[in-house]
C-alpha cells in the first residue's frame, strides 16, 4: 500500500512533508525499539520480520510437559530417558520461576536448557488484573472521541485490541507485537510526563516474566498489564490537562468580552 499512499501524500502535501513524516515515524519506532535492540537484537529483528532476517535463528523455548522437560531441539527428556536429569532453581518467588535443567544421554552428550516463567497462581491473578484494566477503556474511548482527542482514542483502541488478543492466547510468543502500540502511545502524549511514561513502559516490560511453565502455554499477560497501566495514565493525564486548558481559555474569553 505504500506506493499509493506516497503518491497521495505527495499530491496533497508535497515530497518534503512526506519525507518529514517518514523521518518522524522512523525516529519514534527507533526510540521504542532501542531497549529491544540493545538487549536482544537478533531475536527482535527475527520476530519483527517474521523470520526473514536471521532465518536460522530460533528462540530458545523450554516448556515443561507432563512427560518431562522439552528441550529447544524438541527432545522430551524424562527421568526414564535421562536418568541423570536434574533441575536446580535459580529464582523462585511469586512473580518468577527460573531454573536450569541438565541431562546426560546414553552416548554421553549433555543437554542443558533454561526453564522459566510465572507460577500458575500468579498467572491467574495477572489475568484478572488485565480484565479489570480493560473495563474502563470503553467509556474512556467514547470520552476521548467526544473531545476530539483522535490520537489517544486510536491508541486506546489498539491497546484494548492487543490486550484482548493476548488474553485470548492469539498473540502467543511475541512481545514485539506491542512495539507499534508503544510508538502510538509515544506520539499520543503531548506533555513531558506522558511521553516519559510511554518511553518507560517498554523498558519496564523487558523485566517482566512472559510465560507460565505450569500450563506450558506462552502468554504476554504481564506485558498487557504494563501497557494498559501506561495507557490509563497517559489518557487520564492528557484529559485532565486538556480540561484545564479549556477552562483557562474560557476564562480568557469571558474577560475579553
Amino acid at each position: 500500500m505504500f506506493p499509493a499512499f506516497a503518491y497521495w501524500a505527495i499530491r496533497l502535501y508535497g515530497a518534503r512533508s512526506l519525507a518529514l513524516g517518514i523521518g518522524i515515524v522512523a525516529g519514534v519506532v527507533g526510540i521504542v525499539s532501542l531497549p529491544f535492540l540493545i538487549l536482544a537484537p537478533v531475536g527482535y529483528l527475527y520476530s519483527l520480520t517474521l523470520g526473514h532476517l536471521f532465518p536460522n535463528f530460533h528462540p530458545l523455548m523450554s516448556l515443561p510437559s507432563s512427560s518431562g522437560v522439552i528441550f529447544a531441539s524438541g527432545f522430551t527428556a524424562t527421568n526414564a530417558t535421562l536418568p541423570n536429569l536434574t533441575c536446580s532453581y535459580l529464582v523462585n518467588n511469586p512473580l518468577q520461576i527460573s531454573q536450569v535443567c541438565t541431562g546426560v544421554e546414553a552416548n554421553g552428550s549433555t543437554l542443558t536448557n533454561w526453564l522459566g516463567g510465572v507460577p500458575a497462581e500468579t498467572s491467574g491473578l495477572l489475568r484478572l488484573i488485565t480484565m479489570l484494566l480493560l473495563v474502563p477503556l470503553i467509556p474512556e474511548i467514547a470520552l476521548l472521541k467526544k473531545v476530539k482527542h483522535v490520537n489517544l482514542s486510536l491508541t486506546a483502541c489498539v491497546g484494548a485490541v492487543l490486550a484482548l488478543l493476548v488474553f485470548g492466547g492469539y498473540l502467543i510468543p511475541y512481545k514485539y507485537y506491542f512495539v507499534p502500540y508503544y510508538a502510538l502511545l509515544l506520539v499520543s502524549g503531548t506533555t513531558g510526563l506522558s511521553v516519559a511514561t510511554a518511553i518507560l513502559a517498554p523498558v519496564v516490560t523487558l523485566a517482566m516474566p512472559s510465560y507460565t511453565p505450569v500450563t506450558a502455554a506462552t502468554n504476554l499477560i504481564s506485558t498487557s498489564i504494563i501497557s494498559l497501566v501506561a495507557l490509563h495514565f497517559v489518557v487520564g493525564f492528557e484529559f485532565l490537562r486538556s480540561r484545564s486548558a479549556a477552562r483557562t481559555d474560557g476564562g480568557r474569553d469571558r474577560i475579553g468580552s
